[in-house]
């Protein structure tokens, strides 16, 4: 005979057991790298430790000795461009690139964590050229070096660029998908389909100033002006992206359309060409690196300079 009372204190034990058993720890997985190329500083507790990452800082040596991120390796604009050109401000070319890159010891499979204190512009220039020669998994830090700070994060201000070399190899052939030349942009100046924006200021867009390094001052004919530092919020990190959305479409500048950007020497017009194509999802947007310098230095090319 089974007594009813038994079976009650029977079922109490087994529930009381099963509640003092320790629960299996669920193993969270960590975070995706970031499909649009934009890493919040809140985002980076699981890849700062990671072997693949590599933190690099953009800005001037003086502003690196400052005070960066532990354990940056430090490029300028200077070292990614090409001195041999006849004009300055253009991107060092692919075997330029694989010998400085494997003076920092980085390797091609390394995430590379970029930043800057000027909007992420030198960050987005890098992260331009390196997307096109091949290098894939790389992302601004937004708000640069500002937002590390903000966060209450530690700087160091000694020298961390002293990775062990290797021999950097880009693993993928050069692509022009996101670039523009002079000569493609000569014969399509008329060409009603295509939309060129400016991302300097306007007084380098009116004529008004003419920068160093430019020949002539004005604008290429036909391109409208926008300010990369309309994207931007007064911390230094991206508008969101409606603001940004609602930025350009009051532009007309709108996601079918055929985009190529430009500037002084392709470094804000890459930091257009991001926003466009990685925040606001464009896709058919392309940089001109030879930018204004290039330009102006033809003197058989048509300018507008209302100053």
């Amino acid at each position: 005979m089974v007594y009813p009372r038994l079976i009650a204190w029977a079922s109490l034990l087994g529930l009381l057991v099963s509640c003092s058993t320790p629960k299996e720890e669920v193993e969270v997985a960590p975070l995706n790298w970031p499909e649009n190329n934009l890493m919040e500083v809140s985002d980076l507790g699981y890849w700062m430790d990671q072997p693949d990452v590599v933190f690099v800082d953009i800005r001037l040596t003086d502003r690196y000795m400052t005070g960066h991120i532990p354990g940056a390796i430090h490029l300028t604009r200077k070292d990614l461009e090409n001195a041999e050109m006849d004009y300055a401000g253009a991107q060092a070319d692919r075997e330029q690139l694989q010998a400085l890159l494997s003076q920092k010891g980085v390797k091609p499979t390394d995430r590379l964590i970029i930043y800057d204190a000027r909007g992420q512009v030198e960050a987005a220039r890098f992260w331009w050229i390196m997307l096109g020669q091949g290098h894939q998994q790389m992302v601004l830090l937004n708000g640069g070096i500002q937002s590390w700070k903000s966060a209450g994060n530690q700087v160091c201000t000694e020298n961390c660029d002293h990775r062990d070399p290797t021999h950097y190899v880009f693993e993928r052939p050069k692509s022009d998908q996101w670039s523009v030349y002079k000569e493609e942009l000569i014969d399509r100046l008329s060409d009603s389909t295509l939309l060129l924006v400016d991302a300097r200021n306007d007084d380098e867009y009116t004529g008004e100033r003419q920068k160093k390094g430019a020949y002539r001052a004005g604008h290429i004919p036909g391109a409208i002006l926008i300010n990369y530092t309309e994207s931007l919020s007064p911390d230094y990190t991206f508008k969101t992206a409606d603001s940004l959305r609602a930025l350009f479409q009051s532009h007309q500048v709108n996601p079918e359309e055929e985009v190529l950007v430009y500037c002084h020497s392709g470094v804000r017009s890459s930091h257009t060409l991001f926003v466009l194509t990685q925040i606001l999802g464009y896709e058919n947007v392309r940089n001109y690196d030879g930018s204004w310098i290039e330009w102006s230095k033809d003197e058989s090319l048509p300018l507008v300079s209302h100053p």
